[in-house]
C-alpha cells in the first residue's frame, strides 16, 4: 500500500469480536506484506458488576442471619444454660464430622441420659413437625426445642415483597386479582373480567395440583369474559402465563415489538424469575409491571398449593411428608407385585439415573423421577388386578402431573411470603408463654417475646445505609453511646434526619450545574 494512498476503514464491533476491513477509493481490499488488509479479533466478553454484585448481596443476607441468630441465641442463652450449658457447642459443631468437633461425641442437638438425638428425631422427623407441635399448643419437654422451632424462623423468614400487606392480602385471590385486573384496564385497556359467581372455581382450578397447566388454562378460558365467540390471543396468553405455561410477549402485550427481541416470552415455570428481572426490564420496559402482576397470581396459585387449606405451613409441610410416605408405601407394594427386578433397580440401584434412591441422595428433578415412573408403571398397566386399581391410578395420575413424592424443601418455598410464617411465630409464642415465664419478662420496656417478634421482622431500611455513625461514607443519625437492636431500633435512630442526610449524600455538588 502507497504512502498517503486514501482508504476507507470499516469496524464491526461486537462483544466478543472486532472486526476490521480497509479498502481503497475503488473498494479494492488492498494488502500489505503480501496479506489482505481484512481480519477479526476475538475476545472474551466483558463481565458486568451483577456477579460480584450477586456475591456480596448473598455474604450481606448471611450475615444479617447470622446476627438474627447471635441475638436469639443471647435471648435463651441464660435459660439454656440452666439445664444443658454445652448445647449451642454441639450446635455450632452439628455440621463437622465427629472427629472434628471440640466434644467428641455423635449427638449434635441432645445429649441427656434419657433424650438424644435418635428420640428427638423419632419425636420430630422433620423441623416442620416440632412446628407443628408447637403451634398446636403441646408442652414441650425443655427450652431448647422452643428455641429450635424459632431458629428455623429466623433462618427461613419468607419473602417481603409486600411488606405493607397482612396475612388476609397475601392470601386473597380476590384482592390481587383486582390489582391485576386494574392494571389492564389503565396500561393496555384490556377489559379482563371472570364471568359471574366463577371467581371460587377459578381460584379451586389455579390452585389445584391435580391438573396439568394446559388443562388450567383450557379451563379458566372458558371462565373468563369476552365479546367475540372465541376468545382473544392476548386473554389467553395472560391466562396461560398465570398458569405456568410459556407465552410470548407478543402475544401477551398485543404487538410484534418483540419478535427479534434476545427473549421472545417466559415461563415462571422455567426461569429464575429473581436472576431474570433485569433482563426483563430491558426487554419490557414499563410492560414489565404486567408481568410483575401476573407473577403474583401466579405465586398466590404456588402457595395455596403448598398450604393445601392449612391453618400453617408446617401443618401443610407435615400433611405432604405424610402424603409421601404414604405414596412410597403404595409404590413399593404395587412394584413388589407386579415387578419385582424394577423395585430393586428403582429403591436400591445406585447406578439407575432417575430413580428414588438418586432423588433423594443426589438431587435428580421430582420432573425426571415421574417421567421414569410414568414409563415403570406402562409396562405393568395391563397385570395390576382389580383389588389394586384406584391405588395404582392415582398413583399414575400424580405422576402424570409431576406432583409425586413431593419433597419438603423445594424452590417454591421461596415464594412464601414472611406474614404466613409471621402468624404461625406469634402463635408458637403466645402457647408457649403458658410454660414459660422468662418469655412474658419485661426489659427496658419489652418482653422477650416481644423482641423475637422485632427480630424476625426487622429490616434496615434502605435510606438509614451502615448502622456505623462513625465512618466517613456513612449518614446514620442515632443516640450516641447506645446499642442498636431490632426492638430499639425506631427509638435509637432518627429515621427522619437519616432521611434527609441520605439524599443530601446524592445531591450533586458540581459547581457547573
Amino acid at each position: 500500500m502507497k504512502k498517503f494512498q486514501d482508504y476507507h476503514l470499516g469496524l464491526d464491533m461486537g462483544t466478543t469480536s472486532l472486526g476490521w476491513a480497509v479498502s481503497n477509493e475503488k473498494y479494492e481490499i488492498p494488502k500489505f506484506n503480501g496479506k489482505s488488509m481484512w481480519g477479526t479479533r476475538l475476545f472474551n466478553e466483558a463481565k458486568t458488576a451483577e456477579e460480584r454484585r450477586n456475591f456480596r448481596s448473598g455474604r450481606r443476607r448471611l450475615k444479617r442471619r447470622k446476627e438474627r441468630l447471635k441475638l436469639l441465641q443471647m435471648l435463651f442463652a441464660e435459660e439454656i444454660n440452666k439445664i444443658d450449658s454445652g448445647f449451642f457447642q454441639r450446635l455450632s459443631d452439628s455440621k463437622y464430622y465427629i472427629e472434628d468437633k471440640q466434644v467428641y461425641q455423635k449427638n449434635s442437638l441432645f445429649f441427656d441420659k434419657d433424650y438424644t438425638d435418635k428420640e428427638y428425631f423419632k419425636d420430630f422427623p422433620t423441623i416442620y413437625h416440632l412446628r407443628k407441635f408447637l403451634f398446636d399448643g403441646n408442652k414441650p419437654k425443655d427450652v431448647r426445642i422452643l428455641f429450635l422451632a424459632l431458629q428455623h424462623f429466623f433462618k427461613h423468614r419468607g419473602h417481603f415483597l409486600f411488606p405493607d400487606m397482612n396475612l388476609e392480602n397475601v392470601t386473597s385471590f380476590s384482592k390481587i386479582f383486582e390489582e391485576l385486573k386494574n392494571y389492564l384496564h389503565e396500561n393496555l385497556d384490556l377489559d379482563f373480567e371472570w364471568k359471574n359467581e366463577s371467581i371460587v372455581e377459578v381460584e379451586k382450578i389455579l390452585k389445584s395440583s391435580d391438573i396439568s397447566k394446559s388443562e388450567k388454562e383450557k379451563k379458566l378460558c372458558k371462565l373468563i369474559l369476552f365479546d367475540s365467540s372465541k376468545i382473544d390471543s392476548q386473554r389467553k396468553a395472560i391466562i396461560g402465563l398465570m398458569c405456568g405455561c410459556k407465552k410470548k410477549f407478543n402475544d401477551i402485550f398485543d404487538t410484534k415489538d418483540y419478535s427479534d427481541s434476545e427473549m421472545i416470552g417466559l415461563s415462571f415455570d422455567e426461569i429464575n424469575y429473581d436472576e431474570s428481572k433485569e433482563k426483563l426490564e430491558e426487554i419490557l420496559g414499563e410492560r414489565f409491571i404486567c408481568i410483575d402482576y401476573i407473577k403474583v397470581i401466579y405465586d398466590w396459585a404456588k402457595l395455596s398449593d403448598i398450604l393445601k387449606d392449612e391453618k400453617s405451613i408446617s401443618s401443610a409441610k407435615v400433611k405432604s411428608y405424610e402424603e409421601h410416605q404414604n405414596e412410597l408405601r403404595i409404590l413399593k407394594n404395587i412394584l413388589g407385585k407386579y415387578n419385582k427386578l424394577e423395585k430393586i433397580n428403582f429403591f436400591k440401584n445406585k447406578d439407575e439415573k432417575n430413580n428414588y434412591l438418586n432423588y433423594i441422595e443426589n438431587g435428580i428433578s421430582q420432573e425426571d423421577l415421574n417421567k421414569n415412573i410414568l414409563k415403570i408403571l406402562e409396562k405393568i398397566k395391563d397385570k395390576v388386578k382389580e383389588e389394586d386399581k384406584d391405588n395404582f391410578e392415582n398413583i399414575l395420575k400424580r405422576a402424570k402431573n409431576g406432583i409425586l413424592f413431593n419433597k419438603q424443601h423445594i424452590k417454591d418455598n421461596g415464594l412464601i411470603p414472611y406474614q404466613v410464617h409471621k402468624y404461625e411465630l406469634e402463635k408458637i409464642l403466645k402457647n408457649m408463654e403458658e410454660y414459660f415465664e422468662f418469655l412474658k419478662i419485661e426489659k427496658d420496656g419489652t418482653t422477650v417475646s416481644e423482641k423475637i417478634k422485632a427480630i424476625f421482622e426487622f429490616r434496615i431500611p434502605y435510606y438509614v445505609g451502615p448502622l456505623n455513625d462513625t465512618h466517613d461514607k456513612a449518614w446514620l443519625v442515632k443516640e450516641k453511646g447506645v446499642k442498636i437492636y431490632p426492638w430499639n431500633f425506631e427509638k435509637v435512630v432518627d429515621l427522619e434526619a437519616s432521611a434527609e442526610k441520605f439524599i443530601q449524600n446524592l445531591t450533586n455538588k458540581c459547581t457547573y450545574l
